[in-house]
């Protein structure tokens, strides 16, 4: 159950700051110009929270028809983009965040009431500072005001003039870095193997079976690490049982345990490693950690050899989830086709050949000469 206040959702996105105030403080200005300055870097959501009723369109054209007539939902589409309209707040805030899970990170105007953490606007007249002062404002981390404030600042939280844009917008990004998820590691072993004929996880290519292998790799890179499973699974004595994670998502091949770890840790990333994956390489995988943008849905290779997304050995970030979950809906279960439909970071890896699989006993044994020599 959630303590939210009725009509606030619990959260807009991962990566989200409101800029609040009064009415005429400067809000959308501000809001405007640090748009402006990231928009270069970075794909920036902009909400705008408006407590009184608007109308989409005006009385005599289509949307407003549509409403009166009763829809519940109306979408316009244009070459400018898409407007949403729901008349169903329970609805608007299931699909908001949806609505917004594309953006970098969001700015939020308005919501001043909410719990949610706050760029505070200080008016001229100085009624939201007084309001501040007495407690009135939740969860503030920043005020700004301008030359004309009639007061004395405070000196334990962060103040800006309202034209220092340079300094107010590195601020915010030093704030968004605090929001960025630690990194688990989850080792995908859940397959039945069938063209294998057995377990790949027992396969040893070199000293040791596989499994202890891509625990290795994945120890300098992640918090934890966890063993993605599935039910009944005849799996080594040695593991932790602690350390599996079984798959609640069925007949969806990998996906199913990508999906699980991120459903049970929703507060955190996952470099997902498959287990057929011998001639991976340290090196692979610092270079994808090392160029993580954890804003976006993942950090993925492109394997030059085929053109492809390799989406066994990706970094994936909290809001994949909810990606996934909507094309899982519509009977994609793809993880390689989920990542190109989202909003994803590229990279080159710096061997292809170290993403070179095993799913046959030809496979292992050729991998395994390669490893050899």
């Amino acid at each position: 159950m959630s303590n939210q206040p009725l009509g606030i959702p619990e959260t807009l996105h991962p990566y989200q700051l409101v800029i609040a105030g009064y009415s005429g403080a400067g809000k959308t200005t501000l809001i405007e110009r640090c748009i402006e300055k990231f928009s270069a870097q970075f794909k920036v959501g902009y909400f705008k929270h408006d407590a009184h009723r608007f109308q989409m369109d005006y009385a005599g054209k289509d949307t407003f028809r549509a409403q009166k007539a009763g829809a519940k939902t109306i979408l316009i589409n244009s070459s400018e983009g898409i407007n949403i309209y729901f008349s169903e707040p329970t609805i608007q805030q299931f699909t908001l965040g949806t609505a917004l899970n594309n953006s970098d990170f969001i700015l939020v105007e308005g919501y001043k009431n909410s719990p949610w953490e706050k760029f505070l606007i200080l008016d001229e007249n100085g009624l939201a500072y007084h309001e501040y002062l007495e407690g009135k404002w939740q969860n503030v981390v920043a005020l700004v005001y301008t030359e004309k404030f009639p007061g004395t600042l405070p000196q334990n939280i962060p103040c800006f003039e309202r034209n220092q844009i340079e300094e107010i917008a590195q601020w915010m990004l030093g704030y968004l870095k605090t929001k960025i998820p630690p990194v688990y590691g989850l080792i995908l072993m859940g397959g039945k193997s069938t063209r294998m004929g057995t377990d790949k996880f027992q396969l040893a290519y070199q000293n040791a079976p596989q499994y202890q292998e891509c625990l290795k790799l994945l120890q300098p890179h992640c918090t934890d690490i966890y063993f993605s499973v599935r039910e009944n699974q005849n799996l080594p004595h040695e593991i932790n049982a602690n350390q599996f994670i079984v798959d609640k998502f069925l007949d969806v091949g990998p996906l199913g345990g990508i999906l699980t770890a991120l459903k049970d840790f929703p507060r955190r990333a996952f470099l997902i490693l498959a287990i057929d994956l011998p001639l991976l390489s340290n090196q692979t995988l610092q270079y994808l950690v090392e160029n993580r943008n954890p804003y976006r849905h993942a950090t993925v290779y492109r394997n030059p050899k085929n053109d492809y997304l390799e989406p066994l050995c990706t970094l994936y970030e909290p809001k994949f989830y909810q990606g996934a979950l909507i094309a899982l809906a519509n009977q994609v279960k793809c993880p390689r086709k989920i990542l190109g439909s989202l909003s994803i970071q590229q990279l080159r890896p710096p061997n292809p050949d170290h993403l070179d699989n095993a799913n046959t006993l030809e496979d292992f044994k050729t991998l395994k000469q390669k490893l050899m020599s």
